[in-house]
């Protein structure tokens, strides 16, 4: 019986898990691509930002980012909602 009511504890923590989390896509452009994929797919928890999936990358900190969640620009802070995709842009320079 013991083995039973384990069995149902996981279950309801394996339901947990996957209703408390969203997908995201993720871009990464020009020298951001040595971090990753151009193009990604990945779980967060449900009120993540964008500096959670920035660090899910294990990007180097302090790391000059422009940040474009669904063609509109961003802050690091902003809350992430499930279907969003994200677009990191390293800093750019020129004339």
């Amino acid at each position: 019986m013991h083995t039973g009511a384990s069995q149902i504890k996981n279950t309801t923590l394996e339901k947990s898990v996957i209703i408390n989390s969203m997908k995201v896509k993720i871009k990464l452009f020009a020298s951001l691509m040595q971090f990753g994929p151009s193009e990604q797919e990945v779980d967060l928890p449900y009120n993540a930002t964008i500096e959670d999936a920035v660090n899910l990358l294990k990007l180097p900190e302090k790391f000059p980012l422009l940040k474009i969640v669904n063609g509109e620009h961003r802050t690091a802070k902003h809350l992430l909602k499930d279907g969003d995709e994200l677009a990191l842009f390293p800093p750019v320079a020129g004339g």
